[in-house]
């Protein structure tokens, strides 16, 4: 399994890294300060960082460590992090036709948290981050506003 985390996007995927799941873990953070749970990972996983400012790893963005490595090797793979970031994971796991091996953790804004208020909706399908997710496959989200638009708190579309 692959795993990639960008910011606290680390803590949702740190369970799976330590139950000896996880092959790969791939995070980012604006900078090395920012970084979450480095030495765990490192214990556990053949960890590769990137950061905003290049204080530690690389120099750019988690998406970047992508082209590093073969996605097609990997029978899984689970994202937790920023919508700008998962949706470009999502671009390059969907060129090579392997979406349907991912899974997204969404974080959207949520009013009712039971499915009635539709503020945490991904268009077209309607489904509610609250009560049909957090976590979707790539395969359901590349159709979706998912990576192009967030709801705010009265339920209309912003763009991202």
């Amino acid at each position: 399994m692959l795993a990639i985390a960008g910011g606290v996007g680390a803590a949702p995927l740190l369970p799976l890294a330590r139950s000896d799941v996880v092959m790969t873990f791939l995070i980012g953070a604006r900078t090395e300060q920012e970084l979450l749970f480095v030495d765990q990972l490192d214990e556990c996983t053949d960890l590769q960082i990137a950061t905003d400012d290049g204080s530690m790893g690389i120099l750019g963005f988690v998406p970047a460590l992508i082209d590093e490595i073969n996605l097609g090797s990997y029978d899984h793979i689970a994202v937790c992090g920023p919508e700008v970031m998962m949706r470009a994971v999502l671009a390059k796991v969907t060129e090579i036709g392997i979406e349907t091996r991912t899974e997204f953790s969404l974080h959207r804004y949520m009013k009712c948290g039971v499915g009635v208020c539709g503020s945490c909706c991904i268009d077209p399908a309607g489904l509610r981050v609250c009560r049909d997710g957090p976590v979707f496959s790539g395969e359901l989200l590349h159709k979706s506003e998912f990576g192009h638009y967030h709801r705010d708190a009265s339920g209309r579309k912003i763009s991202i």
